[in-house]
């Protein structure tokens, strides 16, 4: 009766051990078709058991096993954990954020969003409400506040003197970097512009 009696935990041991050999075998079985037709994110066409009862449906979760499963992947535009849950397929929209004016692409498969409108006498310029130059489209402005094409910011401009000698030139036309040029003026005397060497700059050129 004794040798019975401690067989008994053996017996409830070797039960639950396999058991639990079931059901890792089932977390890990065939995947089956599951319908997530509650859910918002896309998930794919099938998912593995396990990732179905704890409602994931992307990347690797742990199987209680030891292991890992794969609940495999997204489909365009979303992305595992975009929409802010962890091995959940989701695509978080981009916002304006600072932007005053125009509009974004949100992304995620959703058409243009209007970040706002600016007041009288000022335009959008790269997102932000500037003092109108009269462009439009946030088109960037020229040294000397024209359109393009800018055309020439003529040397009698102070704007176009400060920028000359910001760029150590005093000469010839340069490029303002927004689409237009500004003349930096002409040489006096024997000097010419970039006579010495250097490109609009005056100098003589050095005797040989």
């Amino acid at each position: 009766m004794k040798k019975q009696l401690l067989s008994l935990p053996l017996l409830i041991a070797l039960v639950l051990l396999t058991a639990d050999a079931s059901r890792c075998s089932e977390w890990t079985s065939t995947p089956q078709p599951i319908d997530f037709a509650a859910e918002a994110t896309e998930p794919p066409a099938k998912t593995p058991p396990l990732c179905a009862a704890r409602g994931k449906n992307c990347g690797s979760i742990d199987d209680d096993c030891g292991g890992k499963i794969d609940c495999g992947p997204c489909t365009s535009p979303n992305i595992c954990g975009g929409g802010g849950v962890p091995n959940v397929c989701g695509c978080k929209p981009k916002s304006c954020d600072q932007r005053q004016c125009g509009a974004i692409d949100p992304g995620c498969g959703l058409p243009p969003v209007s970040c706002g409108s600016c007041p009288a006498g000022q335009e959008c310029m790269a997102g932000h409400c500037e003092p109108g130059t009269g462009c439009r489209g946030g088109v960037p402005r020229c040294v000397c506040g024209e359109c393009p094409p800018c055309g020439i910011c003529p040397f009698t401009e102070p704007r176009a003197l400060s920028f000359c000698a910001a760029k150590g030139k005093n000469c010839g036309l340069i490029d303002d970097g927004r689409g237009g040029q500004v003349d930096c003026g002409t040489c006096k005397g024997p000097e010419t512009c970039g006579g010495g060497g250097v490109s609009n700059v005056c100098g003589r050129p050095r005797k040989k």
